[in-house]
């Protein structure tokens, strides 16, 4: 299905996959709110992608990670190449580690966690994680930027 979108109203009169539970963010909140799309909100990723292999949704955003490492345990190598990804996200977060300040040794851990990110960063460890789980899916690795300069 040929598909491209840069602004929510391109996302009109696709049929869109959701999990239940799930915060897409503001697009998708967008899409449902304003009833842009059809959306059709299910219990679990793999029912989405099950979905989405039957044609009975267009379009089911989920982090690329997660979901390619899905497709790969989920379908044969025939089916997952009927599965593509659009390049513009429909979300962008990033991840933080979280811990209490009231645990005795948390800010000693912290600096040990950031020194170590830093050291996997400028070592092209984080790359290397990513294409092992992605594969070729892989693209863009070179925009990968730290959250902050430590």
């Amino acid at each position: 299905m040929p598909f491209d979108w840069q602004t929510v109203a391109d996302l009109a009169d696709y049929r869109i996959g959701l999990t239940r539970d799930y915060d897409y963010g503001q697009v998708i909140d967008r899409v449902k709110a304003r009833g842009i799309a059809h959306t059709e909100i299910v219990s679990s990723d793999e029912l989405n992608f099950r979905k989405l292999m039957a044609e009975r949704i267009d379009l089911f955003p989920l982090d690329r990670v997660v979901g390619q490492r899905m497709i790969d345990d989920l379908f044969g190598a025939d089916e997952a190449s009927r599965l593509t990804w659009h390049p513009h996200p429909v979300r962008k977060d990033r991840l933080h580690l979280l811990l209490s300040r009231k645990v005795a040794g948390n800010a000693e851990r912290m600096e040990a966690f950031n020194r170590e990110l830093k050291a996997m960063r400028s070592e092209g460890e984080i790359q290397h994680i990513l294409l092992k789980a992605l594969g070729a899916h892989i693209t863009g690795l070179d925009r990968l930027e730290p959250d902050d300069k430590n």
